[in-house]
């Protein structure tokens, strides 16, 4: 290293990842913030709604004492971020710190502008409010970041009792939702849940994927050259499996791959072309680890 800064900026990178990777989490980051920031603005605070999470508390303490919802956000993530460092992976925890400062900012900066998004129903604002709130969740978590605060609880749920992140999270945002029934009313309470179920089953669609990875089994007397292909043209590696018909007693290889959407129709076109009386199934794979597919690390 020539001097101190590249020194550090070695450590910056060794720590966070390359670079690729830093500005990819810090793009989802201010992504996925602004979005909800967005809704916890402009849709919930309309109707008196909480989202999840330390932005419900948030929320609350805004509508019952007007005490800005990012300075609580803030406060409130200081021993959850602490708790983050010694359950979870550092670099994960790094930019949920990092997320839970941007989201924070954002909504100080969005409590200044007046709300352009007014709806009469309750029920559509806790939809499409629940929906973007979603979303901006499911890219951070997408990418490996998230809000902080009680993602970071979820995130050590996850990693410790392998819990589904959107469950863990409902469950711990239903507390949150009694709170807003017995002060404010049932009907909020209940909207409340509602912004909540679409939140967070949008959540677990971002975070694992609609269906973008397929595993399949291919059944075929031509397995070798369908092998062949499948290497060569779509990229993928192929492992047999030892199978046997139930009445014919016959064994027989059984070709398993994982691949992406879009390589579907080539891999069809080369099962068609070398055996039109193959056996083939096609079902979703939400995770995949391994050599060609990565998973954000929490």
């Amino acid at each position: 290293m020539n001097s101190k800064s590249e020194e550090d900026a070695f450590r910056i990178s060794n720590y966070l990842g390359n670079k690729m990777e830093i500005s990819k989490r810090m793009g989802a980051i201010l992504l996925g913030d602004f979005i909800c920031a967005f809704a916890m603005t402009f849709f919930f605070q309309q109707k008196g709604l909480l989202s999840g999470g330390l932005g419900g508390i948030g929320l609350l303490l805004k509508i019952l004492y007007n005490i800005p919802t990012g300075i609580t956000i803030l406060v409130l993530n200081i021993p959850l971020v602490i708790l983050g460092y010694i359950f979870l992976n550092k670099i994960f925890t790094t930019y949920a710190m990092i997320s839970a400062l941007v989201l924070s900012g954002i909504l100080l900066i969005f409590e200044n502008f007046k709300n352009p998004f007014i709806l009469e129903d309750a029920f559509l604002v806790s939809v499409i409010g629940g929906a973007i709130n979603g979303i901006g969740m499911g890219i951070l978590f997408r990418y490996g970041a998230c809000q902080g605060g009680l993602d970071i609880l979820a995130a050590i749920f996850k990693k410790k009792l392998n819990m589904n992140i959107g469950n863990a999270l409902l469950g711990m945002n239903m507390f949150i939702v009694l709170i807003a029934s017995y002060i404010f009313s049932l009907d909020k309470g209940l909207y409340t849940i509602v912004s909540m179920v679409v939140g967070y089953t949008l959540l677990d669609r971002i975070q694992m994927g609609f269906g973008e990875r397929k595993q399949i089994f291919i059944i075929s007397k031509e397995y070798d050259g369908i092998t062949e292909d499948i290497i060569k043209y779509v990229h993928r590696g192929v492992t047999y499996l030892e199978g046997a018909g139930a009445y014919s007693e016959t064994g027989y290889k059984i070709i398993y791959t994982v691949v992406g959407t879009r390589q579907i129709a080539a891999l069809k076109q080369i099962v068609e072309k070398r055996d039109k009386n193959a056996f083939m199934t096609i079902s979703d794979t939400y995770e995949v680890k391994g050599k060609g597919f990565t998973t954000a690390e929490i």
